[in-house]
């Protein structure tokens, strides 16, 4: 068996209503807290008004940072670290989507240390123990965020999209609560689930994966094949929320410890370049072409995940059930909505060109099971437009 290491040090709370125990684990950081969110809207007002409740209740004070958009810039962490030290902030809470638990952490290392966040990227100054204790609570079911140590974040003016990558930036605490997604909106439901899907998938096959996230993501994979499609057909299905919550969860566990492949770096520096573009789209515009430029170098891998989108395929070889894995996850791609096109995206030819010129400036392009060239990305990419 291969050797390997796995560290996890999240502190998990999972299930229905468990929001409720943010308050109690709060307080063991400190008195002074900052809620990092997007701004206030009608569907998530009572969500920070209860937060907000529990957190006080427990003798937090607590200071708001709404400012959060999607592809969370520089400048926006930089506007929350800046309320964090005025309000002498001890805690940092990320509250929504992948954006606002990335944005969180990026604020917790940037009000902690000299400079800014983007000074302590992966290549970078590692962040140090004198991180801000952070606490993520997930409102989606796909980025995982809540368990990984990675905050992703962009620097508009030079295209760059790129994270912060270190064990110090783990959440201390994590709660998912599958209550929070019921009302989360079909088209957010779709990219954020694609996300949870590619995130197993991807560390799966990785060249860093090891038994233990073999394990884990393979169920990631069958909850998502088999429960995104009904929370689409159904927001209120509590089970299935369930399911794509711990989905979610085992991606963002499986990724920690084996990282993502060439569709997440590629992706990475699409949204980079356009912002428009979430990040559920970037992988979903990738993966037709990623898929069989892949497949014959993970065959038996191919093979298991196409048997569980389409279980006729166990009467085929593992050759040939691999082959049409490809097949299997554009119907899927299809079915819950997410089969797009660079055009439908408004991305150019030109842009496509740039995007692939940087496919190589994140290391993740290096754990697909075949490496792929600058212009063999392009080449992927310019078939999608």
């Amino acid at each position: 068996m291969k050797a390997f290491n796995y560290y996890q040090p999240t502190e998990i709370i999972f299930g229905l209503g468990k929001v409720s125990e943010i308050g109690v684990k709060a307080a063991k950081f400190g008195k002074n807290c900052l809620l990092v969110t997007v701004p206030e809207f009608p569907a998530v007002a009572p969500l920070y008004k209860r937060v907000k409740g529990y957190l006080i209740e427990a003798g937090i004070s607590v200071a708001h940072f709404d400012g959060v958009v999607p592809n969370p810039t520089t400048d926006i962490v930089t506007t929350g670290a800046n309320i964090a030290k005025e309000t002498k902030a001890e805690i940092i809470v990320g509250l929504g989507g992948g954006s606002s638990m990335d944005t969180a952490k990026a604020i917790a290392v940037e009000a902690s240390h000299p400079g800014t966040a983007w000074d302590y990227l992966y290549y970078k100054t590692p962040p140090t123990k004198n991180t801000l204790p952070i606490i993520a609570v997930t409102t989606t079911s796909g980025t995982g965020s809540q368990t990984t140590p990675c905050a992703v974040i962009t620097k508009t003016d030079v295209c760059d999209k790129s994270a912060i990558w270190h064990p110090n930036i783990f959440a201390k605490v994590a709660i998912i609560d599958p209550e929070l997604m019921l009302t989360l909106p079909k088209e957010i439901t779709a990219m954020t689930g694609f996300d949870a899907f590619a995130h197993n998938f991807e560390s799966y096959i990785s060249n860093g994966t090891n038994p233990y996230v073999e394990t884990i993501a393979l169920e990631g994979i069958k909850l998502t094949v088999k429960h995104l499609p009904m929370v689409l057909k159904d927001g209120l299905n509590v089970d299935a929320r369930e399911a794509m919550a711990w989905a979610d969860t085992l991606g963002g566990l499986s990724i920690s410890s084996a990282g993502v492949t060439l569709p997440h770096g590629i992706g990475m520096q699409i949204s980079g370049h356009c912002p428009n573009v979430t990040h559920g789209q970037s992988l979903a515009v990738s993966y037709p072409e990623f898929t069989r430029y892949t497949y014959k170098w993970a065959v038996e891998k191919f093979a298991t995940v196409g048997r569980i989108l389409n279980t006729e395929l166990k009467k085929l070889s593992d050759e040939g059930a691999a082959e049409k894995s490809c097949e299997e996850i554009d119907n899927f791609l299809r079915e819950i909505g997410m089969w797009v096109s660079f055009k439908d995206l408004n991305v150019t030819k030109g842009e496509i060109r740039n995007i692939a010129n940087d496919g190589q400036v994140l290391d993740d392009y290096k754990n697909n099971p075949r490496i792929a060239t600058i212009d063999e990305m392009y080449e992927m990419l310019i078939r999608r437009h």
